[in-house]
């Protein structure tokens, strides 16, 4: 597959072993839009640090100056948590070796509130492309 800008590895649909889900969707060559649903009854998270927003179209960056991940805002920028996906094309970690996105997950310091909502991304594992 020939892709136009590294952003576009990200593009698609992705699940993990648990059955979350990842929808993350182009914008431009530096952003994306990233919708995150919850492995239990597949509905985006209500975020409670962010108003009670749900985890739909969510921002995200592309920064090739600073490494070739994607960080997706949960709150907003400085603040509150950043989930980072790294694009890994044939994965050794993946039983099938499929190209997959490996999540960290981030908070700012100050925000030491946030420690509690952990939970609502556990565990981490990485997702692989259903579409």
């Amino acid at each position: 597959m020939i892709l136009d800008s590294y952003i576009d590895n990200y593009i698609g649909e992705w699940n993990d072993e648990s059955g979350k889900r990842l929808s993350i969707k182009k914008v431009d060559e530096t952003t994306a839009l990233v919708s995150f649903f919850a492995a239990s009854d597949g509905q985006p998270i209500q975020r409670p640090w962010c108003k009670g927003e749900p985890t739909v179209d969510m921002i995200a960056k592309y920064n090739p100056q600073e490494g070739k991940g994607l960080e997706v805002d949960l709150w907003g920028k400085r603040r509150g948590f950043t989930l980072h996906l790294t694009f890994e094309a044939q994965y050794e970690l993946e039983h099938n070796k499929q190209d997959a996105l490996v999540p960290g997950l981030s908070r700012y310091t100050e925000d030491d509130f946030l420690d509690q909502y952990y939970c609502l991304f556990a565990p981490l594992k990485h997702y692989t492309r259903t579409s």
